[in-house]
């Protein structure tokens, strides 16, 4: 397995009710002239195939990079690594959530090392530092496809039932990537805690 066999997915397509608005058009504080999902468009262009999910096309007018639509409106993740991974050319996907933006072209690199040298699974979940499972941050085969199916059919839409029922590796992250890699965006207060770090670090 290498990065050459491998697609990038963004989750774009979250209601961001606590947030109040779109969390993928806030502003990168790390690259100002981006928002959040250009600016995780940029970081997964180390990948040959790279794809959007939204629960509408109309969400990213501006975006020139394809985005898959869920079909089932509402249906959190689960409907959107089904459709990346249907609409992928490639047999892995690697999925991130777009309030993510700790997370960068290293990170990919070292993960896709760590899953290389694993054996053969369905999916390599990263487990942050604290010892939490981060499914929105991982790599997935295509052969997953039927279990999304059978979830979708009964409306089981638990991000963490599909880690249960699929044969997954786990890779400990506190080894690749700094604790706080993991940090997303949910919340205003979330968003200024991420400038002011982002600052500190500049």
């Amino acid at each position: 397995m290498n990065i050459n066999e491998i697609a990038a997915g963004i989750l774009a397509g979250g209601k961001s009710l606590r947030m109040g608005k779109n969390k993928a058009n806030l502003t990168d504080a790390k690259n100002p002239k981006n928002t959040l999902i250009m600016s995780a468009i940029s970081k997964c262009s180390v990948f040959p195939e790279i794809m959007i999910s939204a629960d509408s096309k109309s969400r990213y007018p501006q975006i020139d990079v394809r985005i898959v639509e869920d079909e089932i409106k509402g249906f959190g993740p689960v409907e959107g690594i089904y459709q990346l991974l249907r609409n992928s050319s490639k047999q892995y996907l690697f999925v991130m959530a777009v309030d993510m933006p700790l997370i960068d072209e290293r990170f990919f690199i070292e993960f896709i090392k760590c899953a290389a040298e694993c054996k053969r699974a369905d999916a390599y979940v990263a487990k942050d530092a604290a010892g939490r499972l981060q499914p929105l941050c991982a790599l997935y085969n295509k052969a997953i496809i039927p279990t999304l199916e059978d979830m979708r059919r009964h409306k089981q839409h638990r991000i963490m039932s599909l880690i249960d029922r699929i044969n997954t590796v786990i890779i400990e992250a506190k080894s690749i990537a700094a604790d706080d890699v993991f940090d997303n965006i949910n919340t205003p207060l979330d968003y200024e805690v991420y400038k002011r770090k982002t600052e500190q670090r500049l």
